[in-house]
């Protein structure tokens, strides 16, 4: 194995025991398993989640329209370009949605690091992202124009808020996140943040083996920000829409030959690509089960978020995600054999299933929820400039 390859692996398995050891830590804390029980929550912190009108990913439609008319939190996530995002903060907090111009302080032209790389791609996803930016254009307001001192949070896309206006807000929580972590800024940002900015959000979902180099603004906080009651909270969500389904990602189609050969699960295949975000969630949440083995590249792990979060139990190769927090040591399966054998096992016995879909339920709740806000409540509390974030925070988990 090339040194490059290897360093990579000992890193990934680093990060994967390290998060197992947090779970079995966290599910035996008192405290924390009282957490991991909750059900329903409302969040009293007053958030805005702000992107630039130059980011075509997430959501198109802001929370309040031309006019001043707001939209649900259902009706933003809806309008999403394929991801689910951060849509706990929808979710379960007093969040806003908004879109501002694009400015041309240097914090805020870093997204442009990213049109050499478009501009190899084909003519018409090129045609696609030029469009969908004019298109954000009409949506978007000066960040000027915003009253940022009703927040007590802001995540920022990729510094959509230029420093000079930051600033004039210093009781506000400012934090930052980048869409990739191959971006140039990644690895300046994990050290320190961007001027004007308190936080960096890594996108990791546990510790890693390089923590002990990172100062107390690096919070490993997922893309997806999400809850097990996330969707249903958002009214997107059926619990008596379950079927037997059993979902391919989209990559993972050189699998399917060899499932379709065992009689008890041809007839249930479905694969994932080409939907829209309402497509997605109603196909998934219907599932049963989700794999994504046979996928050839590295995953980040993103996808494990929305999967958990849509009640789909995840058999799959965990060696083959950067971060695969979600997914349970039981669900690993590096093999068609060894996913066939899963499958039936789940499918014969139904207290067994239930069990492991729990316990998937319980990793999703503390990495994609409980432990983000944890560490932000420990900054918040640690520079004492944040009362506000801190005391609502605690007020969060304290209620019952």
């Amino acid at each position: 194995m090339p040194i490059k390859e290897k360093v990579k692996s000992v890193f990934i398995g680093g990060v994967r025991s390290e998060s197992d050891r947090a779970f079995r830590r966290i599910s035996s804390a008192q405290d924390a398993s009282v957490l991991l029980e909750r059900r329903k929550l409302r969040a009293p912190l007053s958030v805005a989640f702000v992107k630039q009108s130059s980011y075509v990913d997430l959501y198109t439609l802001p929370t309040f329209d031309a006019a001043g008319r707001s939209r649900t939190s259902r009706e933003v996530y809806c309008s999403s370009n394929f991801r689910s995002g951060p849509a706990g903060l929808l979710a379960h907090f007093d969040c806003d949605f908004i879109i501002v111009n694009c400015d041309d302080a240097p914090e805020c032209k870093i997204w442009e690091c990213r049109l050499p790389q478009e501009a190899k791609r084909d003519e018409v996803t090129v045609a696609r992202r030029a469009r969908k930016r004019k298109e954000q254009e009409s949506s978007s307001v000066d960040a000027s124009s915003v009253d940022w001192s009703k927040y007590d949070l802001v995540v920022c896309m990729e510094n959509a808020v230029p420093s000079s206006i930051t600033s004039k807000y210093p009781e506000t929580l400012w934090a930052t996140m980048l869409e990739w972590f191959g971006m140039p800024q990644y690895k300046r940002y994990l050290f320190r943040p961007p001027d004007g900015y308190d936080v960096f959000l890594t996108q990791f979902f546990s510790s890693t083996p390089f923590d002990f180099m990172l100062p107390d603004s690096a919070l490993h906080w997922p893309y997806g920000l999400l809850h097990s009651s996330s969707f249903s909270e958002l009214g997107l969500v059926d619990s008596a829409n379950k079927k037997d389904t059993i979902v391919l990602d989209r990559n993972a189609e050189s699998i399917r030959p060899s499932l379709q050969n065992e009689r008890q699960f041809s007839d249930r295949l479905d694969t994932l690509g080409g939907l829209n975000i309402r497509e997605f969630v109603e196909r998934v949440s219907g599932a049963k089960y989700y794999t994504s083995l046979g996928v050839s590249r590295l995953l980040w792990g993103n996808g494990t978020l929305d999967i958990a979060a849509l009640g789909s139990l995840i058999l799959t190769d965990r060696s083959t995600f950067i971060n695969s927090a979600i997914v349970s040591p039981d669900c690993h399966v590096v093999s068609i054999e060894d996913l066939v054998r899963k499958l039936k096992m789940y499918d014969a016995d139904q207290t067994c299933y239930d069990a492991a879909l729990d316990n998937q339920r319980k990793r999703l709740d503390y990495f994609a929820f409980w432990r983000p806000l944890l560490e932000l409540h420990a900054f918040a509390k640690k520079k004492g400039r944040f009362p506000r974030v801190a005391d609502k925070l605690e007020e969060l988990f304290e209620a019952e």
